[in-house]
Formats: structure tokens, C-alpha cells, sequence
């Protein structure tokens, strides 16, 4: 019995002096796996616990095998690194939670910042179009000058014949002057300064002597003008008279009860007679 009994005491002996050799190699290679899990504090966390299951084990009187003592230092050093978790996995989701907010937060934020772009790319196309227009304006508002005397030309050929030759003179030169290489301003303030002078004309009457053609005869009479409405006549001695009818294009006489009328237009256009209310012809509307 006691021959049988040697062996097992020989390896019992040998066992127990290899477990602490043993148990540092087993402790470093937790360690370096431990460093490099994701968590990198936890190495931490299974070392105590590996630590705190190696003491149990010392404290016990009973020495355990070799594989006993293995595994249980391996279910201490499991719970102590299950027992963090708990708290790591709430932690993990208040951040999932936040980060989420403010994910969402940051679309809606991304989605207004694309309607300004748009917004802003709309008012930029729109500055675009505006900026090419300014630079072609000076060239539309030479046309438009140019398309302005034609018809003021146009009015005074059309219109009751006074002055004609000084008005189309002026038109004339006007229109020589918008073609020379001038400064848009001048050209401008020249084409509006002749509007303003035919525009007096609308508003003033005048009488004047000419020499007209009335029936086919060279007649020298008494011009009486009202405005750029009506041109009027009356002989040297007042006998007869008439008017210009701008439809027809010659001067057309009139009864002799509008020659008294004729006669009191021309004497309060010379301030000879106050100003009253007078009836007289103007024939038709000639639209340039």
C-alpha cells in the first residue's frame, strides 16, 4: 500500500510545483489578450479578477488539481468582467441615443441649409440675367432714343404745319448727335429736352402772318395757332377764313359765323382781349 501510494504523492508534488509557473503564463497571456479586446479598460477588470479567484484558492485548505484550479480562476475572472458590462451597455445606449438626436437634428439642419442654396442659387441665376441686361442697356437705350425721334419726326410731319422746318431741324440734328459715339447721359437729357419743347407746344397758342395756299391760290393771312390742336386763319381783311384739316392735308375754308371766332382767338392770344370760351372746328383726329 505504501508502495502504491509513492507515485501519486511524487506527482501530486510535481503538479503542485509547476501551478504557479503555470498560472503567471496563463495570467500574461490575459493580459495582452485583454489589451487588445475593444474595451481597453477591461484587461483591468479580468485581472483582479483572476487575481481575487488565485487568493481563494490559496486560502482553501484542500489543494485542488491543476485543471480544477485553471477553471475556477477562469469563472472568477468571467464575472468580474461580465459584471462592468451591465453598466457599459447602459452607457452605450444613452450615447447611441444621443448621437441618434442629434443625427436627426443634423438632417433637419441639412435639409434647411439646402432650401437657403437654392434660395440663394435662384437670386444668383436672377443677378446673373440682370448683370448681362446692364451691360446691353446702353446699346437698348440707343435704340430706344432713335425709336423715340422717329416718332416725334413722324408727329410733325403729320401734325398742323407750324414751324415745321425749324421743329424737323432740330429732330434732324437731335438724331445725328444719338448716332455719335456721346456719353448715354447726354444723349439722353438731349432727346428729353426735346420732348419737353414739343410738349410747349401743346400748351401755349400764338398768332403769326404766312403765306399760305387756300383753293389753289397763295393767300397771305392771319395765322392764329391753338396748341398742336388746331391751325387757324383769317385773310388781311378778315372776310374769310378756315382751318387746317390735318386728315385731308391742306387748309379748308369755313362759314363766315366761325370768322368772328377766329378773329377773338388771335386777339386773346396777343392779350388784347380776355380769355372766354370759343367755338371752333378741328376737324378730324389723325392718329401718327
Amino acid at each position: 500500500m505504501k508502495i502504491g501510494s509513492g507515485p501519486a504523492t511524487v506527482t501530486e508534488k510535481i503538479s503542485d510545483s509547476r501551478t504557479p509557473e503555470l498560472l503567471s503564463l496563463i495570467l500574461a497571456w490575459f493580459r495582452e489578450t485583454m489589451e487588445r479586446l475593444v474595451f481597453p479598460c477591461m484587461w483591468q477588470t479580468a485581472i483582479q479578477g483572476f487575481y481575487f479567484g488565485f487568493i481563494l484558492l490559496k486560502k482553501q485548505k484542500r489543494r485542488s488539481s491543476l485543471r480544477r484550479s485553471i477553471l475556477m480562476i477562469f469563472l472568477y475572472t468571467l464575472v468580474c468582467m461580465l459584471i462592468p458590462l451591465s453598466s457599459f451597455a447602459e452607457n452605450l445606449t444613452e450615447r447611441y441615443q444621443v448621437l441618434k438626436a442629434r443625427h436627426d437634428s443634423l438632417v433637419k439642419e441639412n435639409k434647411t441649409i439646402t432650401v437657403q442654396i437654392e434660395t440663394e442659387q435662384k437670386k444668383l441665376s436672377a443677378l446673373q440675367r440682370a448683370s448681362k441686361n446692364t451691360t446691353n442697356l446702353p446699346n437698348q437705350l440707343d435704340q430706344c432714343l432713335i425709336k423715340t425721334i422717329k416718332e416725334l419726326q413722324q408727329q410733325i410731319k403729320t401734325g398742323i404745319p407750324f414751324d415745321e422746318s425749324i421743329r424737323l431741324t432740330r429732330v434732324e440734328q437731335l438724331r445725328l448727335f444719338i448716332e455719335q459715339s456721346a456719353s448715354t447721359t447726354d444723349k439722353f437729357r438731349r432727346v428729353i429736352e426735346a420732348l419737353v419743347v414739343e410738349a410747349q407746344y401743346g400748351t401755349s397758342i400764338e398768332t403769326y402772318s404766312q403765306r399760305i395756299e387756300v383753293d389753289g391760290q397763295i393767300v397771305l393771312a392771319n395765322m392764329v395757332r391753338i396748341g398742336k390742336v388746331g391751325l387757324f386763319y383769317t385773310t388781311i381783311d378778315r372776310k374769310s377764313g378756315g382751318f387746317y384739316n390735318k386728315e385731308m392735308g391742306y387748309f379748308q375754308k369755313l362759314p363766315s359765323k366761325y370768322i368772328k371766332e377766329i378773329i377773338a382767338a388771335g386777339d386773346m392770344a396777343q392779350k388784347r382781349r380776355p380769355a372766354e370760351l370759343i367755338r371752333l372746328p378741328i376737324g378730324s383726329v389723325v392718329m401718327p
